[in-house]
């Protein structure tokens, strides 16, 4: 019996089969059935690891999904999927009532800590594929949470469910945990490790986590606060070497996520004393003294760009940030996860309905892992280091990024139009499909 509760949501198993998706985008690529007699299971109830489980249910393949917390986190995270999270959430079904419950943005400005526009990218004509959508990371679990509910036993989500061993073997893998009614151990042909920076999964594994952890940490918070009332835009990346941040749209309501810089070596506490001077450095120099505002969410935290050195051992793979990280500044983090999840799922299709073998899940690890170091850690880096390191006076002449979209936006409009789809295209570089790499599909 599944059963989610959070926030007043509670939703019940329904008997019987899976009904056909409202969203007539959903996937429904499979040409022959899914080896039911298969079982997967998935460690973590973020959004990654409820993607992967929602594409197993959708294939009607038992999908066991333990997590270690009580309920979903409702703490100030990623909030923003560009194009090739789009993508994804196409594929599962979700997009159309992310965006009724979330915005769609578009707009993106670096400025001046006196609010001075250095350069950006105003809102501009795109079909809803290319449309940004925002909606908090908790919000996503809920949607999907709700989708899944719909399969009935087919899907098991376990609440204060920690994993305390795993034993892979040919054919299986056991997975251990304590949960409040004492040691249990589950057993399925495929486990997905998407249980977070700090995984369980890939510490059992063995496998190592390299990269480093920046010196500055970063307090993100969600406020109420009307920005665009002073000429903010949908995203806004303030470039400054002490108050450098991003104050960018998150929710209907006048939800705003502020997330900036701060000094190392503080506790907690202390970051969140210095949170009122913070935000008087960075808000609208027009907007009154003493400021008003509705603080709904605090919390700071260290920033990584750490990455596994594979997402696959055997019958266990690693998705999102249990497999990598990075800084949030540009939004590739949870975008990078749920590409992972999709990708995981296109592969793992793939295998339960006949048409790709087991070795494809190299080909997720080998690919997926490539991404990461070709794309998302660099430009991520990048999108952190040039907010605090380049003269905010100087940026849009030195910063190659900066100084050729200054170029573009100063072109005509052909020009600028050319400028965002090679923009676009670039991105998507993110996002990979492995149902390419399917074996010829077999005949029912």
């Amino acid at each position: 019996m599944f059963t989610a509760t959070l926030n007043g949501l509670s939703a019940l198993s329904t008997n019987g089969h899976a009904p056909v998706p409202a969203n007539g985008d959903a996937h429904l690529r499979a040409t022959v059935p899914a080896d039911t007699s298969q079982s997967v299971i998935i460690v973590g109830a973020g959004p990654v690891g409820l993607l992967v489980a929602l594409r197993m249910a959708m294939l009607h393949v038992p999908v066991t999904i333990l997590e270690q917390e009580a309920a979903l986190n409702t703490s100030p995270r990623a909030a923003y999927y560009s194009r090739p999270a789009v993508v994804e959430l196409k594929k599962a079904g979700l997009i159309d009532e992310c965006r009724e419950e979330g915005l769609m943005v578009g707009s993106v400005r670096w400025q001046t800590l006196d609010g001075r526009t250095i350069t950006g990218l105003p809102n501009r004509d795109l079909g809803d594929d290319d449309r940004a959508v925002c909606i908090d990371q908790h919000r996503l679990g809920l949607i999907i949470c709700k989708h899944l509910a719909v399969y009935g036993d087919n899907v098991k989500l376990l609440w204060n469910h920690k994993v305390t061993a795993l034993s892979p073997d040919e054919n299986a893998a056991s997975v251990e945990v304590e949960s409040p009614e004492g040691t249990k151990t589950f057993t399925a042909n495929w486990v997905v490790g998407a249980d977070g920076a700090a995984s369980t999964v890939r510490k059992l594994l063995d496998l190592p986590f390299e990269g480093h952890t920046w010196e500055e940490p970063v307090v993100a918070t969600n406020v109420v606060f009307p920005f665009e009332k002073y000429g903010m835009w949908d995203s806004n990346f303030i470039v400054d070497p002490e108050h450098w941040a991003l104050i960018a749209r998150v929710a209907k309501g006048g939800v705003w996520r502020c997330s900036y810089g701060e000094v190392p070596g503080l506790t907690r506490e202390e970051y969140i004393a210095r949170q009122p001077m913070k935000y008087d450095a960075m808000f609208p120099k027009g907007a009154p003294r003493p400021l008003q505002y509705d603080l709904q969410m605090i919390s700071p935290y260290k920033l990584h760009q750490r990455c596994a050195t594979t997402f696959r051992v055997g019958r266990v793979c690693l998705a999102g940030d249990a497999a990598h990280v990075c800084n949030p500044f540009g939004g590739m983090g949870l975008v990078g996860g749920l590409c992972d999840g999709g990708g995981l799922a296109d592969c793992l299709e793939g295998i339960l309905t006949g048409q790709a073998s087991p070795s494809i899940l190299d080909d997720y690890s080998r690919i997926r892992k490539q991404i990461w170091q070709d794309i998302i850690n660099p430009v991520s880096s990048r999108n952190k280091v040039r907010l605090h390191t380049e003269d905010p006076e100087k940026i849009g002449e030195n910063d190659p990024l900066l100084k050729e979209m200054c170029l573009a936006m100063a072109g005509d409009e052909q020009t600028q139009k050319t400028y965002l789809n090679a923009g676009l295209e670039a991105i998507m570089g993110i996002q990979f499909d492995f149902t390419t790499l399917w074996d010829t599909p077999k005949t029912v």
